[in-house]
């Protein structure tokens, strides 16, 4: 615990200019470890908040990314354009925050949110907009449509799998750059269309059919450090759009998501778990797809659900041994 914990305040109000700060709060704990802020905001449109002229200097991945996420901070907004949040965020936090190009960024937040974990601060915001959630990914905080949120990270890892698997049939030069995790920068009012047309190029391919993507302008951004299958991804799904690749030919197509989208996993699960694992789960996920065999459970089902599955498993687990 601290010892003791300093009060200052800062922050702007609607009435100030966009950029101008007053006087108003900031937690900082001094002599101690814990990291905690608080953004007082009564206080700007596009896919990416990553505008130009506001982006971080860095983006934090791997484990700086989740301990940022773990960072307790809050917000005290009052008729707030959701951007002008979210890019204060970003820019504090330091993450990669993707706003969905259906979500308007003009929405004004009223939000008070108290100290809360930074991820669970930004769950706060997305239950604040209409039909809305958020996906987080290995480098980056997706706020989107319900759906497309709860999809992206399985489509993320459905991608990876397939480019993966098909390893051997690529040129080995093409297959390390789609492979091989790269930062992706662009300018403002690009359009998504030739965003993905330079990602490929970046990755050893081309794509046959940029046509598929609509046409939109974005104001200027970045991505963090990931490979293909996820920078393609993120962008796509924001046209309810996918790809697949052509190993031989280094070929790169967008099509449509399918209707249905799950990841197959085997959980492992030991005989004298088996019954107490098999009322949990249809308890707690009526309706899984699922198929016990003698070493465990094959399940169809999304990457959260998987994860949440893992822990289920591994609890009834720890539970038996006491």
């Amino acid at each position: 615990m601290c010892d003791s914990v300093q009060n200052h305040v800062l922050g702007f109000s609607q009435a100030d200019e966009i950029d101008e700060f007053r006087s108003l709060a900031v937690l900082r704990p001094s002599s101690c470890s814990l990291r905690v802020a608080i953004l007082f905001l009564t206080l700007v449109s596009c896919a990416v908040v990553c505008a130009e002229n506001t982006r971080p200097s860095k983006l934090l991945t791997g484990r700086r990314f989740s301990q940022s996420l773990e960072t307790r901070r809050g917000i005290h907004v009052q008729n707030v354009p959701l951007r002008k949040v979210l890019t204060m965020l970003q820019q504090q936090a330091e993450l990669c925050i993707v706003v969905d190009r259906r979500i308007d960024p003009s929405f004004r937040l009223t939000l008070n949110t108290g100290l809360v974990p930074t991820l669970d601060l930004l769950r706060q915001v997305a239950a604040e907009l209409p039909h809305s959630d958020v996906s987080v990914n290995r480098t980056f905080v997706f706020v989107g449509p319900t759906a497309g949120s709860r999809q992206l990270r399985t489509l993320c890892e459905w991608n990876r799998s397939m480019i993966l698997k098909s390893r051997s049939r690529f040129d080995p030069d093409t297959y390390a750059k789609i492979s091989t995790g790269q930062t992706f920068d662009w300018t403002e009012l690009e359009s998504p269309r030739d965003l993905l047309t330079r990602l490929a190029v970046q990755s050893g391919l081309v794509v046959v059919n940029p046509e598929a993507v609509p046409h939109d302008v974005w104001h200027a951004g970045r991505f963090p450090v990931m490979p293909f299958a996820e920078s393609a991804t993120l962008l796509l799904i924001q046209f309810d759009l996918t790809f697949s690749v052509n190993a031989h030919s280094g070929e790169c197509r967008v099509v449509p998501i399918p209707e249905i989208v799950f990841l197959e996993r085997h959980h492992r699960v030991s005989r004298r778990q088996r019954e107490k694992t098999k009322l949990k789960l249809d308890q707690e996920f009526p309706g899984l797809r699922s198929k016990w065999d003698r070493s465990g459970v094959h399940v169809s089902a999304l990457f959260e659900e998987h994860q949440q599955i893992a822990d289920l498993v591994s609890n009834v687990g720890e539970s038996a041994e006491k």
